[in-house]
């Protein structure tokens, strides 16, 4: 649970910002969740860079690669930083000066522009320490992004990969035949030494399986259809990793990542469509066949769909990109068939298929929610969707898969329901794609749903009792366009604010409703702003969870928290029924009760916020307004943000208010903003155990959640050991110490 810092972060950017500017501010997070990354730690470093002759400041957003914490990463990655230093210094000039040699004038531009790379402290280039770093441009902030593991790349995203795929490929092999001695001198070096998993000793067994092995061949064994070829799978399981060293023929052979997956490929969108892609992550990278690559992307990466329908024709598209590639550097391309390249796929199949196993289930899905999601399916889906198709059309594919990875939803099953209609008129079929929420499987969580189910569902006038086969379908937003801002990350100032336009309409509308519609509001709204919140069996005192327990072990730890910590175990103890207090009017309304940033879906265009949906309206009740206000701005927004800007939104926040029910033509004089303040610091007094919980186990934790895979609540040593973030940690003792200073704590 160490800090996470990087030293002397300024002298990383002095090449680039230049001697008139200076750097004020550095602020050092995760780029993405724990886990996403392995056998590296990838920080998002955010500067704020003064302009020493007008004063003005900007902002240099930035992405930084260091060394792990644990000791294999740390070995790893020390072994292999100089190589990855290597591709971006050395080897991708070179194929860009080969290129315009050749007479190509758009060079590859396929990776991150690199700020700065060092080594160590010292100032030299020699050995690798913990303060070594790969400094680049942050891609997000420049409008790029992963497509979601769980979802998978669709076709139109899937080809234009391949092209890209097949440039960065060509290149090489392209420099080894017409300049051999420049790719011996400046390419070949950096091609063979690797770290990866040694052989065991000569006459030693592999002594077992490791633990993934055997759970994936224990699945397999679970299954009649896959049980003869069992004992093929532990052959390639036995070395997944080496075989991908192994030295392959030499004709298709070129630069390969090695580890091209989803995660490792970010893309640019506009309007929903793909438009350039980046691969990052070079530190697997080796002289091999192109075709481990191509099979490994397409298995661990592609949508299920797009591998059924598509496989041998993105094959071929692959190939047709290369070829063309080749020819535009004018090789001779008369060696490269494609009769000798389906054979090196698939000698390269066998070779890579233990890598591939192994990625896909411990690793793209992770196996253990692979099997859990055998067991969800909706019922009868086509009934779903009968009213809005027409007589004319059938439904005549459905495809079920999880929206997000599990973890990131609590108390709820989120589905991605992609339905193939067809025209029965002229056979032509279109998709639909959309998305269930539906009963989790056992636990606290199904309890819930059936009790909030008839709650939420009512925002569309339904009615019924609610069994396992509940659904609410809604169009799939992210088909749309839309997005959530990773929860590590947080909401940054200029989407902080639309937001709070948004919020402060969805707050005002129903308070107006009310003022001036009474009767309206008590027959269609408020029968529904009911709830019963958890309480323990009567007669029994509150004992204090352990995600409780475990926020207020870390700050006895901190000397600065102690005296502190009675006060915050009182709050603990009641998060969620102080949610549902009725709080005093005049500023009560429709409250989400969950609105953190999960629950927030924006649309962006070259970056900037256009437009949001909230969704997730399980936790709605009636209650103040300040209460969602307080709850968003804690646990949603960039720590820079509430360190410079909190005041001024909740004073925007206020005035948009205002606004809106000026629009809707209510009396204002009695929402002044002196009132509206005093409600701001009593709610948020009542809120800080709810903030506390949702900041150190929710937004900040590992899992995005309280609940294993199977819907049960951690314990502490799984909290400790497998959840809790020094993000987590950072994050809460911050807010605890703005809670203090503005005398609500």
């Amino acid at each position: 649970m160490a800090e996470i810092a990087i030293k002397k972060p300024e002298e990383l950017v002095k090449g680039i910002i230049g001697r008139k500017k200076s750097v004020t501010d550095v602020k050092v997070t995760r780029l993405t969740a724990p886990g996403e990354n392995n056998v590296s730690l990838v920080l998002k470093v955010d500067y704020v860079i003064r302009n020493e002759e007008n004063g003005s400041e900007e902002e240099l957003n930035t992405v930084a690669k260091v060394m792990p914490l644990d000791d294999f990463s740390k070995k790893f990655h020390g072994h292999n930083y100089n190589s990855e230093v290597a591709f971006y210094n050395i080897i991708v000039p070179t194929l860009q000066d080969f290129q315009r040699e050749q007479g190509v004038d758009k060079v590859i531009d396929l990776f991150p522009k690199i700020i700065k790379c060092r080594s160590n402290l010292s100032g030299n280039d020699g050995e690798v320490d913990e303060d070594s770093v790969i400094l680049m441009e942050n891609l997000r902030g420049l409008g790029y992004e992963n497509v979601d593991r769980m979802v998978g790349i669709d076709l139109e995203t899937t080809k234009l990969i391949l092209k890209d795929l097949a440039l960065l490929h060509a290149l090489p092999l392209a420099l080894n035949l017409l300049r051999p001695k420049t790719f011996k001198e400046k390419v070949a070096p950096y091609l063979t030494a690797r770290l990866f998993p040694p052989p065991p000793p000569e006459g030693d067994d592999l002594g077992g399986p490791p633990k993934h092995e055997l759970l994936i061949l224990e699945i397999l064994q679970e299954d009649e259809e896959f049980r003869e070829v069992i004992p093929v799978m532990e052959e390639h399981l036995k070395n997944p990793f080496t075989s991908m060293f192994t030295k392959d023929p030499e004709l298709f052979s070129s630069i390969v990542h090695g580890d091209l997956w989803v995660n490792n490929i970010m893309t640019r969108f506009e309007n929903n469509k793909p438009i350039e892609n980046k691969f990052v992550d070079f530190q697997m990278y080796t002289g091999n066949s192109i075709c481990r690559d191509l099979f490994f992307f397409l298995w661990t990466s592609s949508q299920e769909t797009v591998l059924e329908k598509n496989f041998d024709e993105l094959v071929k598209l692959y190939y047709d990109h290369f070829i063309e590639n080749l020819k535009q550097l004018k090789c001779d391309t008369k060696p490269f068939t494609f009769e000798k390249f389906l054979e090196d796929f698939a000698r390269v199949v066998l070779l890579e298929i233990g890598h591939v196993l192994l990625m896909i289930a411990v690793v793209v899905f992770v196996i253990r929610y692979l099997v859990k999601m055998a067991e969800i399916t909706i019922k009868k889906p086509e009934g779903l969707v009968k009213d809005i198709i027409g007589k004319k059309k059938s439904v005549a594919d459905v495809k079920i898969t999880r929206l997000t990875a599990p973890g990131e939803n609590n108390l709820s099953i989120m589905l991605k329901v992609d339905y193939v209609i067809k025209n029965e008129e002229n056979g032509s079929e279109e998709e639909l794609n959309a998305v269930a929420k539906i009963m989790p499987t056992e636990g606290f969580s199904k309890d819930f749903y059936q009790h909030n189910y008839n709650n939420e569902k009512n925002l569309n006038g339904n009615d019924g009792e609610v069994d396992e086969d509940s659904v609410i379908l809604m169009e799939n937003l992210q088909t749309l366009g839309y997005q959530n801002v990773d929860r590590m990350t947080g909401i940054d100032l200029e989407t902080t604010k639309l937001i709070l336009k948004d919020l402060a309409l969805f707050h005002a509308v129903p308070l107006a409703l009310n003022l001036l519609r009474p009767e309206t509001f008590k027959n269609k709204v408020e029968p529904h702003l009911i709830r019963e919140p958890p309480r323990p069996p009567e007669g029994e005192q509150w004992k204090p969870p352990p995600h409780d327990l475990l926020i207020l072990e870390f700050l006895q730890e901190d000397e600065e928290f102690r005296e502190l910590i009675p006060a915050i175990e009182e709050h603990l103890k009641k998060p969620f029924t102080s949610m549902f207090t009725k709080d005093p009017d005049p500023f009560s309304s429709i409250s989400h009760g969950d609105l953190w940033v999960n629950n927030i879906m924006t649309r962006f265009e070259n970056n900037n916020p256009l437009e949001n949906k909230f969704v997730d309206f399980q936790m709605y009740n009636r209650n103040s307004i300040s209460r969602d206000l307080s709850f968003f701005l804690w646990t949603s927004l960039q720590e820079t943000v509430l360190e410079k800007n909190f005041d001024e939104l909740v004073k925007l926040y206020y005035d948009y208010f205002i606004e809106n029910l000026e629009r809707l033509k209510c009396d204002t004089k009695p929402f002044t903003f002196e009132k509206f303040l005093e409600d701001f610091a009593t709610i948020s007094q009542l809120e800080i155990g709810h903030v506390l919980i949702m900041t150190a186990m929710v937004v900040f934790g590992k899992k995005g959640g309280l609940q294993d895979e199977n819907g049960q609540s951690l314990t502490l040593d799984q909290l400790k050991k497998e959840h809790i973030t020094p993000e987590a940690i950072k994050r809460t003792k911050f807010i605890i110490k703005k809670y203090v200073k503005r005398g609500w704590m």
